[in-house]
């Protein structure tokens, strides 16, 4: 007989393929039999533990009599398992597998080609296939059997050939990675199956990493007379997860009905924008972007490399490969793994733009297998409808019509709002904040009062009494103190005051590099204005910039009426506009000078300042000009000054001897 230990003190792989149930049930079980063997007798023991599982189903005397009589002879801990809790895994790893390992390939095979990855699909064609060769097809014959194996009495299948015991024995020679890579392609393997890669923010410094991306909303907007979606790009900041600067663009169609998405300049724009207006780290910045659309070209890496700048870009993997051979190449693509933090901020973009009342037009999302609302199409009708009558109104009566749909300015001006509530959230939970540091402890006088930051507390705002008594009640009441998260917008800014901007003259390297339309080509300056027709910004009228140009040198000088420069602007910052000479040489930069509202007093201040400057500028040239004609006026003044001076002198010199005389003759009386 061999020696009971009560334990699994073999075949202990083999215990850990029961699922967890069955594996606590057999340990239950164990215990109780340790129990009996203890008691003074079979019948007693029994007892004893029956009183342990009243009311357990499954557990009576006489079950416990036959569980033990069973261990006693074999000493085997298998005999207790529980068969209907054990599953299917651990009647394949105890059976073992007797399949042959040519056909298990082939079935591995025949599952990676069923492009919806169903088994059960595949488990019953191989079954149907078996009955072909049983009834004399030689063509179905299985590989690794020699005949047709015969089927068990029980099942009607041979042994082994279950779908449970099937699919075990399959998927240890085929995983889901490899399947997918087959189904579907490598892109959709790579995301879905392949293990990530695992970074931190905790390190790194504001300004240090970009990460730039495209983007579509998931609402459609009215733009310039088509209902179209709307696309976004952005450039957000690694370590604070500030969204530092982004563009939109209307998905127009165009003659050919062919959609219009992001391309070059916008990038380039983008780019352009966000390095002057807020910089790059003199020890180093690095732009991560995609190889697809949402990319920085290598023509732009290249300027900022020549003039110096430790400025990189790395770019993803791009998907739309083969993966394998002899699998076609699928469309291009990027990964959103390459930039999964810019990806997490679209999706806080889009579950913040989901009211269907505050963003109409909503189309679903194809990334969250959210479908498109059925209305839209009715919405898009009605709303064309109505464009199309207000092409036959009046202005004025077409001004009055009320769209389903917002236009494109209000769709900015309320995505530029969610922007800020975004980057200026302290309710969040970005990776690595605590160990970062961007935390900060405020408190208040009382539990109403407005908190305020640790450091007034030490100020010289209150005097040393006052601060000691505010140390106590904080110190008395926890609710007078709190430590939150910073936001995204207060660690970038502090950051970014220490990076340094791009200098106008290779922005303009990097503007040239878009080519120039017709209508930015010979702008004449008018009235020491350039007026520059930008369709992307303003269809009605053009763009306004004067009334001095800077060159970049130092030297500001005015625009002078007549002069021709070919001008480019930048849609993502049209503050101001790039000037270059025919030649394509750079000629400096203008500020924007367009329309400001009566009402925008400072503006019009700004605007009334420049003017005067420019006017002053004027006039010093004027009087450069014309100097000799001044001179000679001013020779023909004093000399008629002299010859009028002398004349009354005369007449004085006459006044004065008449009256001596006449003054002598009443003394004479």
């Amino acid at each position: 007989m061999p020696s009971i230990t009560f334990q699994i003190d073999r075949d202990g792989e083999l215990f850990s393929h029961l699922k967890l149930r069955a594996q606590r049930d057999v340990l239950k079980r164990l215990r109780a039999l340790k129990k009996i063997a203890a008691s003074k007798s079979l019948a007693a023991g029994c007892r004893t533990v029956m009183a342990d599982f009243a009311g357990q189903r499954g557990y009576s005397q006489q079950r416990f009599y036959k569980l033990f009589r069973a261990y006693m002879e074999t000493g085997d801990w298998k005999c207790l398992v529980n068969k209907s809790l054990a599953g299917p895994r651990w009647y394949a790893a105890a059976a073992g597998n007797n399949l042959p390992d040519a056909f298990l390939d082939f079935v591995a095979s025949e599952w990676a080609l069923a492009q919806r990855d169903k088994f059960l699909a595949v488990h019953q064609r191989i079954v149907a296939r078996l009955d072909r060769w049983r009834r004399g097809d030689e063509t179905a014959a299985l590989p690794g059997f020699v005949t047709p194996p015969p089927a068990d009495t029980v099942k009607g299948l041979p042994k082994g050939w279950s779908y449970d015991n099937m699919k075990i024995a399959v998927e240890e020679r085929i995983s889901k990675f490899s399947r997918t890579l087959v189904q579907r392609g490598p892109k959709a393997a790579y995301l879905g199956h392949a293990p990530h890669i695992i970074s931190t923010r905790v390190g790194t410094e504001v300004g240090e990493y970009y990460l730039v991306d495209d983007s579509w909303n998931d609402f459609k907007v009215v733009a310039f007379g088509q209902t179209v979606r709307l696309l976004s790009f952005h450039i957000l900041d690694l370590t604070s997860g500030h969204n530092c600067k982004r563009g939109y663009k209307p998905a127009l169609t165009d003659e050919h009905d062919i959609e219009r998405r992001l391309q070059d300049k916008e990038m380039i724009w983008l780019t352009t924008a966000h390095l002057q207006a807020h910089g790059y780290r003199t020890a180093g910045t690095t732009f991560i972007c995609e190889k697809a659309t949402g990319t920085i070209k290598p023509e732009v890496e290249e300027i900022l490399v020549n003039f110096g700048l430790p400025i990189a870009v790395q770019r993803g993997p791009r998907g739309g490969g083969p993966g394998i051979d002899a699998l076609f190449t699928g469309p291009g693509g990027g990964n959103p793994r390459w930039k999964a933090p810019l990806e997490s901020h679209f999706n806080l973009v889009r579950n913040r733009t989901d009211h269907l009342l505050e963003f109409p037009g909503q189309t679903g999302s194809y990334s969250s297998g959210l479908p498109m609302p059925e209305g839209l199409a009715g919405l898009e009708r009605d709303t064309k409808a109505l464009i199309e009558a207000a092409r036959a109104l009046p202005l004025e009566r077409a001004e009055l019509l009320q769209l389903g749909m917002l236009n494109f300015a209000d769709a900015i001006f309320a995505l530029e709002r969610i922007m800020d509530v975004i980057n200026f959230r302290i309710d969040h939970a970005l990776e690595g904040w605590r160990k970062c540091g961007f935390r900060a402890v405020e408190w208040r006088p009382h539990q109403s009062a407005l908190w305020l930051p640790s450091t007034e507390l030490i100020s010289e705002k209150f005097s040393a009494v006052e601060r000691s008594a505010f140390g106590a009640l904080i110190a008395a009441n926890p609710l007078l103190k709190r430590e939150r998260n910073l936001s995204p917008a207060e660690v970038f800014y502090p950051g970014a005051a220490k990076l340094k901007k791009l200098p106008d003259h290779v922005a303009a390297l990097l503007m040239a590099l878009i080519p120039p339309t017709s209508t930015e080509e010979e702008c004449v300056v008018e009235r020491g204005v350039l007026p520059v027709r930008v369709r992307e910004l303003d269809q009605d009228e053009p763009l306004r910039f004067g009334l001095t140009r800077r060159d970049g040198r130092g030297t500001e000088e005015p625009l002078k009426t007549g002069e021709k420069y070919l001008v480019r602007v930048n849609g993502c910052d049209p503050s101001k506009a790039f000037l270059y000479h025919a030649d394509g040489s750079f000629a400096g930069v203008a500020n924007y000078h367009g329309r400001d509202s009566r009402d925008e007093i400072q503006t019009n201040h700004r605007q009334f300042a420049e003017k005067r400057k420019f006017l002053a500028a004027q006039t010093e040239d004027s009087r450069f000009v014309t100097s000799r004609v001044t001179r000679a006026d001013i020779n023909r003044t004093s000399a008629n000054s002299t010859v009028v001076k002398s004349q009354h002198t005369a007449r004085a010199e006459m006044s004065d001897a008449a009256d001596e005389a006449l003054a002598r003759a009443m003394n004479t009386d």
